[in-house]
């Protein structure tokens, strides 16, 4: 299919998404277009690589006529400052649930970030851009926003990382000190604002994301609901998949900043001078705010 991907290989989100769509069941009784916990085998998150087909650009409504597969929906209507590494549109994918579902997936995409010119600069070009993201993505059908998934009959959306923060960032390359523009943070809140007019009181969202998409998540979970950004009335799932990590002592002598994931926050928030992104309003209290994030 023109303008269309099948994505490859990437770490699972199955098991994960499997304990999530069972503790929804056991919380609520029901989930829409979900089967019980044991009749679907573990979903498969297929990641971020392998973009193929030129960026057409589609309207910046917020919901697309149906099609196959997640429809790509650009935000450069909506906020013209929610931008990639590069300047091009952050953008997110879009699938509509079945009827008039009323439970919503909304998922950050992940691959890591950089934390200064050097580092961003060695990234791929769909990590930095959405100038190659093709109109249509579809997924493996076992994937978490696969047809065989257990999430199949909910609202669906994907929002694909190119703007290499971990969605804490929000400030422009002249602003910066290392020329870099970071606003993952805007094109998150972005493209839930735009979802959001489809949702109402009463409706259940599942935010969050895998990985990088997870610490945003993270950063980001308890400021959905005091910053407005979805309707009064909906409740609101925190879905974090592997946002933590475990500082090891250095391996086969590896000290630089690459393999210490510790000094690379303490560089995120002294590049993006994000510290209230960090705190998320005052929710994080540590005494730095790197290790809000």
């Amino acid at each position: 299919m023109p303008g269309s991907v099948m994505r490859p290989a990437r770490p699972s989100w199955g098991f994960a998404g499997a304990l999530v769509a069972a503790a929804l069941q056991r919380a609520s009784g029901s989930v829409d277009g979900a089967p019980s916990f044991s009749q679907a085998a573990p979903s498969r998150l297929r990641g971020a690589a392998g973009w193929a087909a030129e960026d057409r650009q589609l309207s910046s409504a917020a919901f697309p006529a149906p099609g196959p597969g997640m429809r790509k929906v650009s935000l450069a209507g909506a906020d013209p400052l929610a931008t990639c590494n590069d300047g091009t549109p952050g953008v997110y994918y879009w699938a509509p649930g079945a009827g008039a579902a009323t439970s919503w997936l909304f998922l950050l995409g992940e691959r890591g970030w950089c934390w200064d010119a050097a580092s961003c600069a060695a990234r791929e070009l769909e990590l930095v851009s959405s100038r190659a993201y093709p109109d249509t993505i579809e997924w493996d059908p076992e994937a978490i926003f696969g047809t065989n998934s257990r999430f199949v009959g909910w609202n669906r959306v994907w929002v694909p990382q190119c703007s290499s923060d971990a969605w804490m960032g929000d400030i422009g390359a002249d602003q910066s000190r290392a020329g870099v523009n970071w606003r993952g943070a805007r094109i998150f809140k972005t493209a839930l604002r735009e979802v959001a007019k489809g949702m109402h009181a009463g409706d259940l969202l599942v935010f969050g994301g895998a990985s990088a998409g997870a610490r945003g998540a993270m950063v980001h979970l308890d400021t959905i609901k005091p910053q407005g950004l979805i309707p009064e009335g909906v409740r609101l799932v925190g879905y974090l998949d592997s946002p933590y990590y475990v500082e090891m002592p250095a391996f086969d002598g590896k000290t630089g900043v690459d393999f210490q994931l510790t000094v690379q926050t303490q560089e995120v928030a002294s590049a993006m001078e994000n510290e209230a992104i960090l705190r998320g309003d005052g929710a994080c209290e540590f005494d730095e705010a790197w290790k809000c994030a």
